[in-house]
């Protein structure tokens, strides 16, 4: 029964209610007991004290939690008792994981084990990865920026048929959906692996020493 309710039962008794509220997990203005309890009887203008819940013991939410770590704000909420709820949201502004918003606010009070509504950035909304190829690497650039990426990274490779300093593909490749804070990696043309050509010196011919013949005569004979 409400307390609205069993104060007009009892007024209309000729008794006079008396309101006394206490934590409960009950809903608010339950009526939990009543003092004289009902069917004893009592005089006309007797008081009688209806014990009425005043709901859940009402705990402060914690401050700071707007800019922090989606987890870190989950643990500090459990901590002090509260269910929390996430919402996820795009934002350009903010980046992924890290808490928007807070409902209700943190330093307010609400009761015991409810539930707290946290607001999580997601990043910013997913964008199509536009086609660069055949353009330079600045054009290439320029039109990621444009089209909302930011991180963007240039890998360059060599290639027998696309120019030096013009785009060869895009990981991922054109038409893609992705979070424009993914990276986007961009393979440039470094022109033609380079030849190397050895020369070899030739053949060294060493000349044999000359031979020097001597020839002995022969002493002459004495008859």
């Amino acid at each position: 029964e409400k307390v609205a309710a069993a104060q007009a039962t009892l007024r209309e008794a000729g008794l006079v209610p008396e309101v006394q509220r206490v934590i409960s997990s009950q809903p608010v203005d339950t009526v939990l007991d009543q003092s004289p309890q009902a069917g004893r009887s009592v005089r006309e203008n007797t008081t009688v004290t209806i014990v009425v819940s005043a709901g859940r013991e009402r705990v402060a939410l914690p401050t700071g939690l707007v800019g922090s770590n989606v987890q870190e704000a989950t643990d500090r909420l459990r901590a002090v008792g509260f269910v929390v709820n996430v919402e996820e949201r795009n934002s350009e502004t903010v980046p992924r994981d890290i808490v928007i918003s807070v409902d209700p606010p943190g330093g307010s009070q609400a009761p015991y084990g409810s539930t707290v509504t946290l607001v999580v950035s997601t990043g910013p909304a997913p964008g199509r990865v536009p086609d660069v190829v055949g353009r330079t690497e600045t054009e290439a650039v320029q039109s990621l920026t444009d089209a909302g990426f930011t991180e963007v990274r240039i890998i360059r490779e060599p290639n027998e048929t696309v120019p030096p300093g013009a785009v060869i593909r895009t990981e991922p490749k054109a038409g893609t959906e992705i979070p424009k804070d993914d990276p986007v990696r961009v393979y440039v043309s470094s022109g033609p692996t380079p030849t190397t050509t050895t020369t070899v010196p030739p053949p060294t011919t060493t000349a044999p020493p000359a031979t020097t013949t001597t020839t002995v005569a022969t002493p002459p004979t004495t008859a």
